[in-house]
């Protein structure tokens, strides 16, 4: 279901935001027509046991489409190959959503995409106790679940002014021997993009919302146990061209305000060449914040 991955080097502050410090990895997703019909895939082996997918999509009426799928994932521990302890970390999981693209006028699409999953992992882990030794070996099953919702409107005004509003919710709940956790989080972005003669013009506004709800052990604990933290952010970046098809300069900022770290500008200049067919010459010099959650202090 990948049409394509950027690799984007270099710090992308500007348009991703905080901890784009080193480049960004974008994966694009196909549209719903251009996965229409049945597709089935099984594998099996040995350290992956069996990867499993079925896939269907069609149309809905002349313009809109849709598809359905669900994956199952058997893999087994890894085994260690010199006389020590195995790996104890296999996992099962299962997966299904859906994707529908609406085409609501010559102007207007709407998205949604959705997923639900659902597994387990084998888990060892050393935890802290109070008598002697002190420590104990743990290996239980630990549950994961969790899905996503998103939703976008894309309008477009003219060949060279179109804008999008996206809505994303996600539910990530772990149940494992130091900490359960249950984490929701909820998006919110709009951008506008413009394109002038010599210039392409991008801006929007950011919100993120995320409540933790880390139920600990005496190994581990978190306080408050409950916890929400809101991201605000605006961006603007403008690529200008200097010399048609051949230099193109960047300019932008990424303002983005987060309860960890307060206020952050991260901005960035970068301006690219093509001295021939199949090359290019580029030079950048960027901000990029690496910003804290809490959620980074539990793995």
């Amino acid at each position: 279901d990948i049409e394509r991955i950027e690799v984007i080097r270099g710090p992308g502050a500007t348009l991703w935001g905080a901890n784009a410090v080193n480049g960004v990895i974008n994966i694009i997703t196909k549209k719903a027509q251009e996965t229409k019909g049945g597709l089935v895939t099984a594998s099996a082996g040995t350290a992956e046991r069996t990867i499993d997918a079925v896939r269907f999509g069609g149309k809905i009426g002349e313009k809109s489409a849709y598809r359905i799928f669900a994956k199952y994932a058997d893999r087994a521990e890894f085994r260690s190959t010199h006389g020590g302890q195995d790996g104890e970390d296999g996992s099962l999981i299962g997966r299904a959503g859906a994707r529908v693209d609406l085409q609501l006028s010559d102007e207007d699409t709407l998205t949604f995409v959705g997923d639900y999953y659902r597994g387990k992992f084998d888990e060892r882990r050393i935890t802290a106790i109070l008598s002697p030794p002190f420590a104990e070996r743990k290996k239980d099953d630990a549950g994961i679940s969790g899905g996503s919702a998103l939703l976008r409107w894309d309008h477009t005004f003219s060949e060279s002014s179109e804008t999008s509003l996206q809505a994303y919710y996600d539910r990530t709940v772990r149940e494992e021997i130091r900490l359960d956790q249950s984490i929701d989080t909820i998006d919110l972005d709009f951008t506008h993009r413009v394109r002038l003669p010599r210039n392409d013009v991008v801006y929007g506004l950011g919100y993120r919302n995320v409540r933790m709800d880390l139920d600990g052990t005496f190994a581990v604990s978190f306080l408050p146990s409950i916890r929400r933290t809101d991201t605000y952010s605006a961006f603007v970046q403008d690529e200008i061209e200097i010399l048609k098809d051949k230099v193109y300069l960047t300019l932008g900022s990424k303002f983005e305000y987060s309860p960890y770290t307060g206020f952050e500008a991260q901005p960035s200049a970068r301006i690219i060449g093509h001295p021939a067919q199949g090359h290019a010459l580029w030079a950048s010099v960027s901000k990029a914040a690496r910003t804290a959650s809490a959620s980074r202090f539990t793995s």
